[in-house]
C-alpha cells in the first residue's frame, strides 16, 4: 500500500483519562434520537455510621451498630451518548471481542 493511501491514528490520553470498572449500563434513547449509556459500577452502601466497643485507651474492639442505606448502590461513573451509526460499530467491535474471549475459553 503506498503511503498517500494510509493514514495513522495516534492515541493520546487526555489528562481526565481513567479506567473504570463497570458491571452495566443504564440508559436510553435522547430527544435527538441519540444512544445515551450510563455505566455503574455495583457496591454495597458504605456506612455512614458503624459503633464500636472500646476495649482500652489504645484499642478498639467489634462493630456494635451501623447506620447505613438499604440495599445495593449503582455508582455511576460515566455516561456517554452516541450515534446510531457509531453504535452499530461498537456494537460489531464488542461481537468481535466476545468471538475472540470465547475461542480462548475453549
Amino acid at each position: 500500500m503506498d503511503k498517500k493511501s494510509q493514514i495513522q491514528f495516534h492515541y493520546v490520553k487526555s489528562n481526565t483519562f481513567k479506567t473504570s470498572h463497570a458491571d452495566g449500563i443504564f440508559g436510553g434513547i435522547t430527544p435527538r434520537g441519540e444512544i445515551n449509556i450510563n455505566f455503574f459500577a455495583e457496591r454495597f452502601p458504605i456506612p455512614q455510621i458503624t459503633t464500636h466497643e472500646v476495649l482500652d485507651e489504645l484499642n478498639v474492639g467489634k462493630e456494635i451498630a451501623r447506620e447505613s442505606k438499604d440495599g445495593i448502590i449503582r455508582e455511576l461513573e460515566c455516561g456517554i451518548t452516541i450515534n446510531v451509526d457509531n453504535a452499530k460499530i461498537i456494537s460489531a467491535w464488542l461481537s468481535q471481542k466476545i468471538q475472540e474471549i470465547e475461542s480462548l475459553n475453549k
